[in-house]
């Protein structure tokens, strides 16, 4: 449960060990996976313009720098 200034927000995750310690691999919050929203986000985009473009379009996008914490809060 992660609590802010509103209501509290239920937050599971899921992990596994490795060598080098637990590692977090899927967190769900509200109800949602995000593995699982990847996955339909990723077989949509397969779907419209195959594996390559899928390739093509995660290629493109971890080019592009991440927005700064500041730019992300205010939007």
């Amino acid at each position: 449960e992660i609590r802010g200034k509103g209501d509290p927000i239920q937050l599971d995750y899921r992990v596994e060990k490795t060598d080098g310690g637990w590692k977090i691999y899927d967190v769900n919050v509200l109800g949602i996976w995000l593995a699982d929203q990847y996955r339909n986000s990723f077989a949509q985009e397969i779907n419209a313009k195959g594996i390559d473009g899928l390739i093509k379009s995660l290629a493109e996008r971890n080019a592009r720098p991440a927005p700064a914490a500041s730019a992300a809060k205010k939007g």
